[in-house]
């Protein structure tokens, strides 16, 4: 987790902290509705960079990166949830529980009571109340854009802005829409923003992690973050940047054939493998 402290730092990160801690439990029933805050009030805004390893900023120059480690705070390393997959990671961001309690068990599994989860963005799929379920509850508006399994209500309680994934919509219009959003009027900033950004997860999962397209892709959104950096330092008011990863990469050594060794000892399973980590069900 990376924590730059901007324009100017304030109690906003020991907010998120605090609210994360507490996204084991259900949200109010009957709860508040954001409808924006003071000229003043802070923000906090948490992006993800999907699959950006925690040695990415080594592989190419990241001078804005550097600076938030310099300024700010750098974690040395992410351990990640098991299995160590995008909608896993990003369940445990936002629920502040481990995948046994939020339910988000990988991309794809099997559910005994609901069926086939298939990288579904519906947010009734999580066991505990992400963390802007929390925050719009309480009366912080909240916008959501693209983080996983973001769609939708979440027992009666949404954000303010959310939107359906799209993969089309890349990480600059995400940037800007989030700028723009923080130069609102307080009545209609968000007090919370959570975007998921696809960061260098796609670069990483073709060419492999030290390749010369993941280094492109690392100074490309070392580029992106110090855009909007730049604009967090012209807003009046204080605003918080937190930018997290939900999985490293690494090499791979070749395929494991589950559903082989399955059939040589004459059994009965359904297997469903996604990357690392295959699910395998008997009965």
């Amino acid at each position: 987790m990376i924590v730059p402290p901007l324009a100017p730092l304030r109690p906003a990160v020991l907010f998120c902290l605090i609210a994360l801690a507490g996204c084991g439990s259900r949200p109010d029933p009957k709860p508040p509705i954001g409808d924006g805050a003071s000229e003043d009030a802070p923000t906090v805004v948490v992006l993800s960079l999907d699959g950006f390893r925690h040695d990415y900023p080594e592989k190419a120059p990241t001078p804005n990166i550097d600076r938030i480690a310099a300024e700010g705070v750098r974690v040395k390393r992410l351990i990640p949830p098991f299995p160590s997959q995008t909608f896993v990671g990003h369940a445990t961001l936002a629920t502040g529980v481990s995948p046994d309690r939020h339910g988000m068990l990988n991309n794809k599994y099997w559910s005994r009571s609901r069926g086939a989860y298939n990288m579904d963005d519906d947010v009734t799929w999580y066991d505990r109340a992400p963390l802007w379920i929390h925050a719009q509850g309480h009366g912080i508006r909240t916008h959501v854009y693209h983080w996983v399994g973001s769609a939708g209500a979440y027992e009666g309680v949404e954000p303010a802005f959310w939107r359906h994934f799209d993969k089309s919509i890349t990480d600059d219009n995400k940037i800007d829409t989030i700028i723009g959003w923080l130069n609102e009027p307080g009545e209609t900033r968000p007090g919370l923003v959570m975007s998921y950004l696809h960061g260098c997860d796609h670069a990483g999962h073709i060419h492999g992690p030290d390749s010369p397209e993941v280094e492109s892709c690392v100074r490309d959104t070392d580029a992106r973050l110090g855009r909007l950096m730049t604009a967090i330092e012209g807003l009046a008011h204080p605003t918080t940047l937190l930018v997290v990863s939900d999985h490293g990469m690494m090499k791979t050594r070749g395929n494991l054939d589950i559903e082989r060794a399955i059939h040589l000892v004459d059994a009965e399973a359904r297997v469903i493998a996604v990357g690392p980590v295959a699910h395998v069900y008997f009965g």
